[in-house]
């Protein structure tokens, strides 16, 4: 009996020892692999790009018709984007001047831009972001109606004025939510919208009902110091961006903006621009532009602005 015991004791000795031996001859075991640094996705993203376009026709008895021209376009644009875990903000710039000499006339300006425009989204688990923005557009010179001439001096005509710097000013100041409809592609966005135009000589772009009501035409409000120089519309606005880069050669933006004005119901103003960069050497470039924009207040057709051309882009920053 006093056998059976110790033999029982010793088994569970040895029970308990010789797993602790297996265990501690055991190989340690292998460490995990140090992780792989991840980049930083947070921070700033800027981005600058700077572009000339080019066009030249000239004809010399030419039976089939035609005018030499020679046209520049210049333009350059920024994108400083700072992306954080909380929020987006996206600062965007556009810079665009062109002139075109065509045959023996004088010069002409083609195109003319100044524009501006943050905007500030707000990250969070839902589909809907609530955003916010403000943008201001102008332009650099006075921009003339080649269309109509007002007379002549020395035998060239003269072209009436219709615009210049700061005059008409747009200014947009807006509130809402935005929804991704493609990641990386297509966005969209829809809120209150607060726009204000300031003018100094060029009224007709305040022109109001009052004033329309009136008998005053874009026109009539020129130097009119009885018009308005300042229009305040409240409304709803809607912005639909669309980005594709089809191949390393190609890509396709599109931005359509539409305002619907509390102050003029039954009115849509319309902004819907759309631009093809083809690559065709590292810095060679076909670019092709489509712009539409309708504006009751400006004039009650649909403005058209079509460009194609081949120019240099270069990368700044």
């Amino acid at each position: 009996m006093l056998m059976d015991r110790l033999l029982l004791v010793l088994g569970l000795l040895a029970a308990l020892v010789l797993p602790t031996r297996a265990r501690a001859q055991a190989p340690p075991p292998v460490p995990p692999p140090p992780a792989v640094a991840v980049a930083d996705t947070f921070g700033w993203r800027n981005k600058v790009v700077a572009s000339v376009n080019f066009n030249q026709a000239s004809f010399s008895n030419w039976q089939a018709g035609g005018a030499s021209n020679l046209s520049f376009a210049g333009s350059l644009r920024n994108n400083f984007e700072q992306v954080e875990p909380t929020y987006i903000w996206r600062n965007l710039g556009n810079l665009e001047y062109g002139i075109v000499k065509q045959d023996k006339e004088d010069l002409q300006k083609s195109i003319d831009v100044i524009e501006f425009e943050s905007l500030y989204t707000r990250r969070v688990e839902f589909s809907l972001k609530p955003y916010a923005s403000a943008a201001v557009k102008t332009q650099f010179a006075s921009g003339r109606d080649y269309e109509e001439k007002s007379g002549s001096s020395n035998g060239e005509p003269i072209f009436p004025v219709t615009s210049d710097f700061a005059d008409p000013l747009y200014l947009a100041q807006s509130a809402g939510v935005g929804y991704t409809i493609l990641p990386g592609v297509m966005t969209t966005r829809f809120g209150f919208s607060l726009r204000e135009t300031l003018t100094d000589v060029f009224r007709g772009y305040a022109i109001n009902e009052d004033e329309e009501d009136a008998g005053l035409d874009f026109d009539a409000c020129v130097g009119n110091e009885a018009c308005d120089g300042f229009k305040l519309e409240t409304g709803l606005e809607s912005i639909t961006e669309y980005a594709r880069k089809f191949d390393q050669e190609a890509i396709f933006t599109s931005r359509l903006g539409l305002f619907y004005s509390f102050n003029q119901l039954d009115e849509l103003d319309m902004n819907w621009r759309n631009d093809l960069v083809v690559k065709v050497l590292s810095i060679l470039n076909v670019n092709f532009g489509l712009e539409f924009h309708y504006d009751d207040d400006v004039i009650q057709k649909l403005q058209v602005k079509q460009l194609l051309g081949l120019g240099i882009s270069y990368t700044l920053l």
